[in-house]
């Protein structure tokens, strides 16, 4: 469960003055989006999707991979 938070902006400040983490930190936030996108993804697909989250793919349906990745023009990549 979540305790209730003292507010956006303080929970930042409080955060950058120390150790402390926000309640709703990349750990949490990171897979909820993730979790909400790929909801996203099996809709426009149409059907249940088996995830890979290591690598980044739906096991199950190779059309998905269209809404996860895109292609660049030649010459532009994106490093990470």
């Amino acid at each position: 469960m979540i305790p209730k938070s003292k507010g956006h902006h303080q929970e930042w400040i409080d955060a950058c003055k120390g150790d402390k983490k926000t309640l709703c930190n990349f750990d949490y936030s990171g897979a909820l989006i993730e979790n909400n996108l790929l909801s996203l993804v099996a809709y426009r697909c149409g059907k249940k999707l088996e995830w890979d989250a290591k690598n980044l793919k739906a096991t199950n349906c190779p059309e998905a991979g269209q809404y996860i990745t895109k292609k660049y023009r030649d010459g532009w990549v994106l490093n990470g």
